[in-house]
């Protein structure tokens, strides 16, 4: 029977000591003696293997402690003997230590500076090259002993020797932490002084500081798990102890700046320097200190040198904002806005507020210097007191007339002025766009003419103004007179006199072009809406009905009756409700050929259109009349009242004076518009009659005759009426009056529609929505539409529910 052989174990044999049998203390002395060599750079000389062995025993002895005492002391003693020797002597200069001094001493300072920076560099140099050194030979007691003990590693040890030995020594006066902190605020002031530093000695210092931590790497792993450790930048000595310096330094470095660089230099140099400062601390912390520093640097830069600053820029008398406009600086307004724009809080907010104001004082000045001539005129030619008895004629005068546009179009260049600083230095900004249009507002509605003078200044440029200017150009005159109008906040004001101008254009045929009219409306009606210019749409059909009903009287003439005639009849038939023309019934008395033609024109008018009723305007017309003066023919054009005067003329001799009273007696022309007729004929440019005795004004104890020695180089002449030279006070009390009247019943019927709509109401609902929907006509006081609501409660449109502050529709 075959026997079963069992495998045998192996035996497991120790292994081998890899100390050779050396005790901890032998072991210890030769990895020591190695720790030299490689301080001392002398690393070639030794085995890597056997380093690593000696290392590698005394940790898996259990004697990792005694290695890392060991490896703390030699590190220690390594350090404080190279700085005692290259760094203490150094630091001890106080010329290093100097933050301020005279230009002669600052490149001593540098130098000094430069030097001890390079020193400390080379120590951190040698001390990191043979740390890199060791934490390779280490590397066991990294990942064995020092995990498990809680303590710093090789590399951290290093580190934290460093800053322990070397910068917080205590053998000098001042610790070189302390010294280093000064020399870098030294060196950072030199350059912003001009000067010429070494940039990389002053980034490795900071790299340095970077690497360095003022936490201990012990305390950061007590934490619990939670707990999230701090940032190598968060914890480093250049965030926690140099940063907060550099910030306290350069606060008080830029606000000295800022106060003696004001006292001395103007506003654009300052805003010049700012610019560059901030490009120049950008800079700064992009070479060598830490782009995390950046936006505190310029935090501090717009903080010193605008945002306290700001007051002493916009204001300054000499060279602040207003002279910067005044002289369209650009450039400089470029900058100005850009650097404002840094500081949100304060900075556009201030710079509006002084553009609105400043738009304001030049505006106030425009109205102030026109409105100081407007009284001059009013003081200088302010006509008799029998003239200003007359009714206004809704002109004015050359005088006057030169006023507004002067006013509007310096109002326009200011416009044209801020528009262009706008788009170009501004960078046509919202916001400052909508605080230039509150300060054009301001000022325009503070002017009491505004409304007069634009509509002035659209008349006088549709009469004659747009004469040979292309359709581009027509549109660009009238849409920048849309502009002015736009600020207005009472636009029925101005809709009151713009229908007065406009009626008379349309009267007397003075429009330069039926398009540009009609062009105008619509701009209108776009801005107002259609109420706006219903009326005046109305008054245009009138004057294309009148112009067909002219050839249908032709027509009928021509059929009916066939009479011969020394003159030709034309007729405008306006519609009361539209134009603004009070109704007055006709007094005077027509010369027989004129009575001929308006009762030949009346029945034909009243056959075609039976039930009507025609009141006669003869103030409002005019006649062309063919007379001769000394052998020479003129067609002279003046107005009806002007005519019959002269037509009394004829029958009378040359020679033959005519009193003030017989004139009267035979036309019976009204006191005011005779008056005014008279000093036409007779005082004004073109003198037609001669009047005794000669002054300016018209009395009830004048006489006239025909001027014989009359003679003009122009063979057809117009004579227009002289005009009030301004609004007087008793008619701008009457437009006043008649503007709010009209108020009145917009404002009724605003508050009906808004009831009818919603049936029911509050108070405050309906006040907000009338002055909404008023808002683009006039401005509304609460006050006024309350008034308005109790007036349609008493007339029952309206009445209080339970309530008394909610209002319901009556049916």
């Amino acid at each position: 029977m075959s026997s079963i052989r069992r495998p045998v174990k192996p035996k497991i044999k120790p292994p081998k000591k890899i100390d050779g049998g050396r005790s901890k203390e032998e072991n210890w002395a030769r990895l020591a003696s190695a720790i030299r060599e490689i301080q001392n750079h002398n690393a070639s000389k030794l085995s890597f293997e056997e380093t690593y062995r000696s290392a590698y025993t005394l940790v898996l002895n259990k004697h990792g402690q005694r290695l890392y005492d060991g490896l703390s002391e030699l590190t220690e003693q390594y350090l404080r003997a190279l700085t005692k020797r290259y760094i203490i002597p150094i630091s001890t200069n106080q010329m290093i230590l100097t933050h301020k001094s005279n230009s002669l001493d600052q490149l001593s300072i540098l130098n000094a500076g430069e030097v001890f920076l390079k020193a400390l560099i080379q120590l951190w140099d040698d001390h990191t090259a043979s740390m890199t050194k060791l934490r390779d030979v280490l590397k066991y007691m990294d990942k064995v002993y020092t995990p498990t003990k809680n303590v710093a590693s090789t590399w951290e040890l290093g580190l934290n020797l460093f800053r322990d030995v070397v910068l917080n020594n205590s053998e000098t006066s001042t610790d070189i932490q302390f010294t280093l902190f000064a020399v870098i605020h030294s060196q950072i002031c030199l350059e912003r002084d001009g000067q010429v530093i070494d940039r990389s000695a002053l980034k490795s210092c900071c790299d340095i500081l970077f690497e360095l931590s003022e936490l201990s790497p012990v305390h950061l792993k007590s934490k619990t798990k939670s707990y999230i450790p701090p940032s190598p930048y968060e914890k480093s000595i250049y965030t926690v102890l140099l940063e907060p310096q550099l910030r306290a330094e350069t606060e008080k470095y830029y606000r000295d700046e800022a106060t003696s660089f004001l006292e001395s230099n103007d506003i654009p140099s300052y805003l010049k320097r700012v610019e560059s400062r901030l490009e120049e601390e950008s800079n700064r912390c992009l070479h060598y200190l830490s782009h995390n520093t950046s936006p505190i640097f310029k935090q501090i830069l717009e903080k010193e040198l605008i945002s306290n600053k700001i007051d002493e820029i916009l204001s300054n008398s000499a060279t602040g904002l207003v002279n910067m406009i005044e002289n369209d600086s650009i450039d400089i307004l470029g900058r100005l806005y850009n650097l404002f724009q840094l500081i949100p809080e304060d900075g556009p907010v201030n710079l509006r507020r002084a553009i609105k104001h400043d738009v304001i004082r030049r505006g106030q000045s425009i109205n102030s210097d026109i409105m100081t001539l407007v009284d001059d005129s009013k003081s200088s030619k302010q006509p008799s007191t029998s003239m200003s008895e007359k009714k206004p004629s809704g002109g004015s005068d050359a005088s006057t007339l030169s006023l507004a546009l002067q006013w509007v179009r310096q109002t326009l260049t200011l416009k044209l002025k801020m528009d262009n600083l706008w788009h170009t230095s501004f960078k046509g900004d919202l916001d400052i766009q909508t605080s230039i249009n509150e300060g054009f507002e301001t000022f325009i509605n503070m002017n009491p003419k505004a409304s007069e003078f634009i509509s002035l200044f659209i008349d006088d440029n549709l009469k004659k103004g747009l004469k040979g200017k292309t359709e581009d150009e027509t549109d660009q005159i009238l849409d920048e007179t849309i502009i002015l109008f736009r600020f207005l906040v009472d636009k029925d004001v101005f809709e009151v006199f713009y229908k007065r101008h406009l009626a008379r254009r349309l009267i007397q045929g003075r429009s330069v072009s039926d398009d540009a009219e009609r062009g105008m409306l619509a701009k209108l009606k776009v801005e107002c809406g259609v109420q706006f210019t219903q009326k005046m749409e109305g008054m245009f059909n009138d004057m294309r009905t009148s112009a067909d009903n002219m050839k249908s009287f032709k027509t009928y003439k021509n059929t009916k009756e066939k009479e011969s005639e020394n003159a030709d009849l034309n007729v405008n038939v306006l519609t009361a409700s539209y134009w603004p023309i009070s109704a007055q019934v006709n007094t005077c008395t027509l010369p027989a050929e004129m009575m001929r033609l308006q009762q030949q024109y009346e029945r034909f008018y009243l056959q075609r259109h039976s039930g009507r009723r025609m009141l006669w305007q003869v103030t409002q017309g005019s006649v062309d009349l063919k007379v001769e003066f000394q052998n020479r023919k003129y067609e002279i054009n003046v107005s009806t009242l002007a005519a019959i005067i002269l037509l009394l003329f004829e029958n009378v001799d040359d020679e033959e004076w005519v009193s003030y009273q017989d004139i009267m007696n035979a036309t019976n022309i009204a006191e005011g518009e005779l008056k005014r007729n008279l000093q036409t004929l007779a005082c004004g440019k073109y003198k037609l009659l001669e009047k005794d005795p000669k002054s300016k004004d018209v009395k009830v104890t004048d006489k006239f005759r025909i001027n014989n020695n009359f003679s003009s180089p122009l063979a057809k002449i117009k004579i227009a009426t002289i005009a009030n030279r301004v609004e007087t006070t008793e008619e701008r009390k009457q437009t006043d009056e008649k503007v709010e009247e009209e108020r009145k019943h917009q404002t009724d019927a605003c508050i009906v529609r808004i009831m009818k709509s919603r049936k029911q109401a509050s108070h405050n609902e309906v006040i907000i929505e009338a002055t909404k929907i008023l808002g683009s006509r006039f401005a509304p006081t609460p006050q006024a539409i309350k008034k308005r609501i109790e007036a349609l409660i008493e007339r029952e449109y309206i009445e209080r529910t339970e309530n008394r502050m909610i209002y319901r529709y009556v049916a």
